[in-house]
């Protein structure tokens, strides 16, 4: 347990998805294979696949929306009106190549154009197409919130739904993808938030709840008409699902290859508008109680500090959760003690994952991922904190410091944490008061490259996921699936933390010991990453002087 406890309070919700076995209305225990599928201790899903209903004419159809209860399908430059038997009704012709849909108003599509970012509508009885909104207009009043309506402008539109008065905009951009609420009158943004995975292939507002496919294509996830998220997902009993369909009680998607439309009965809880669940972070209480360590006993002065600010809950594949305690435990595997580990991990308790790789038998998280915890855990280990278990550190000893969630800024960055964020410039400022002999800093999060120039030295070796100006990612193909579940990883920790535990997390050997002395040094991490990544993003390295000398035994 690491010398702690935590007492925790939190909200439980359950929700249940039954597949319909055509559309016809069957009874909703015919032929039933249900497949459980525990996604935490505050909430369960139920999945079961059943059938689908094969489109006439497919038409190289991406996406699927529903409007005045009719089902529309979009390909690139093209709008069909779908029939109940599958069949193509009639064409529009659009001329946008990356085209996201959504309903809209009465006989109006809202139509996202992801090439120009502009927003337009469709009547679906005049076939007339009408510009309603540039991205590049739209006004922020609250420019110093995060997500930054920058993204607006640097991310990708991928997906588009619309309340009838206001729309929301989904921008992919790595780890700091988000969503914006966006009021068409006025142009200016409403609400925003972080979003529930890096790839959001479409979205659809009902009952005053905002509804987000993610996951590549596996889950969905709900918000409020604010943006804010809750508690509820859906799990699809199968991945690459494209398009959202929703109506009273039903669900309705592409599949197998788009070839198909599957129509799923759902527990109408979940789209009950009356019955919101705020994502449990907001309702979460922690109480920490810590005895005093006689930190003399330790011989070992390696110590190390893992900061994740977001919640595994709050991002599709649950990557917050599998990076920091993959990284505990390679940690622990190369003869850091625990109790020199200090965990910040998201409200300050450990996630209860499905997949034993990110599971560990005794408590992970030390503290919340707060900005007031980060600088408590700074100063704890500057000047000593025995009622938190921090040591004092002195001119001997070596820190170990990893970083994960959202970023944002560019050579003046932010790190994304609990509650709000901390500026490079505080957080170096705490940072660099700690004594020390050598540091190594990993930092995964977007615009990780702005913070370099307020930690380098010629003690601190410093490598980042990406540079001030660029986003960091998900992993593309370094992800897998246990019991059915897609678990995902940050593509640069994916690789740092293999070449630290000498393993894949599915078992492959990894040998990032390139000199051959038998030890993996902070270098050599880097470099591992530097030659094995393959995102969009360029990871930066500065070294003051310890990157070699800086090493891991296992």
């Amino acid at each position: 347990m690491k010398g702690k406890t935590l007492l925790t309070l939190s909200l439980a919700s359950a929700l249940t998805l039954w597949a319909g076995i055509s559309l016809s209305q069957p009874p909703l225990n015919a032929q039933l294979r249900p497949e459980l599928r525990p996604l935490s201790l505050s909430k369960l899903f139920q999945a079961g696949k059943l059938g689908e209903l094969r489109l006439s004419q497919p038409d190289r159809f991406s996406t699927l929306t529903d409007l005045d209860g009719k089902l529309f399908a979009a390909a690139p430059r093209t709008v069909a009106a779908l029939g109940d038997q599958g069949q193509v009704l009639r064409r529009f012709s659009v001329g946008i190549d990356r085209l996201s849909i959504s309903g809209h108003a009465k006989n109006q599509l809202l139509l996202g154009d992801g090439a120009r970012k502009v927003l337009s509508s469709l009547d679906t009885e005049s076939g007339k197409l009408t510009e309603l909104l540039r991205l590049d207009a739209v006004n922020d009043p609250g420019a110093s919130q995060e997500p930054e309506s920058a993204l607006l402008k640097t991310g990708e539109l991928t997906a588009v739904a619309s309340n009838g008065k206001e729309v929301f905009v989904a921008m992919e951009a790595g780890f700091s993808s988000a969503i914006f609420k966006i009021d068409l009158a006025t142009k200016r943004i409403i609400s925003r938030g972080w979003a529930p995975g890096a790839e959001m292939s479409a979205m659809a507002f009902f009952q005053d709840g905002l509804y987000v496919l993610t996951g590549n294509g596996s889950q969905i996830a709900r918000y409020t008409n604010q943006v804010e998220k809750t508690l509820d997902k859906i799990e699809l009993p199968t991945d690459g699902v494209k398009g959202l369909a929703l109506r009273a009680g039903e669900l309705h998607v592409l599949t197998d290859n788009v070839s198909r439309i599957s129509k799923f009965q759902v527990d109408r809880a979940v789209t009950d508008a009356s019955k919101v669940r705020l994502n449990v972070d907001i309702v979460r209480k922690v109480d920490i109680r810590i005895p005093k360590i006689d930190w003399g006993r330790f011989l070992v002065k390696r110590y190390a500090v893992l900061i994740c600010g977001d919640l595994a809950e709050n991002f599709a594949g649950e990557c917050f959760w599998n990076d920091t305690v993959w990284m505990y435990k390679a940690l622990l595997n190369n003869g850091y003690q625990p109790e020199n580990i200090f965990v910040l991990y998201g409200d300050g308790m450990d996630y209860a994952s499905a997949n034993p790789k990110y599971r560990h038998p005794s408590t992970v998280t030390d503290f919340p991922a707060s900005p007031t915890w980060v600088n408590k855990v700074f100063d704890g280990l500057k000047n000593g904190d025995a009622a938190n278990s921090l040591p004092k550190l002195d001119g001997n000893d070596t820190l170990f410091i990893w970083t994960f969630d959202h970023g944002g800024g560019g050579m003046n960055a932010t790190l994304n944490l609990r509650g709000g964020s901390i500026t490079d410039t505080d957080f170096a400022n705490k940072l660099n008061a700690i004594p020390y002999a050598s540091r190594a800093i990993f930092m995964q999060q977007c615009r990780s490259g702005g913070f370099i120039d307020n930690l380098a030295n010629s003690k601190t070796f410093i490598v980042t996921a990406c540079a001030a100006t660029e986003n960091a990612h998900p992993a593309d193909t370094e992800n897998e699936t246990v019991g059915g579940k897609f678990y995902n990883h940050g593509e640069f920790n994916f690789h740092i933390t293999s070449a630290l535990d000498h393993l894949t997390i599915t078992g492959g050997a990894i040998n990032a010991d390139s000199n051959g002395n038998g030890q993996v040094s902070a270098r050599e991490l880097a470099e591992w990453n530097r030659t094995h990544e393959s995102q969009s993003e360029t990871p930066v390295m500065n070294d003051g002087g310890p990157g070699n000398s800086f090493q891991f035994k296992k």
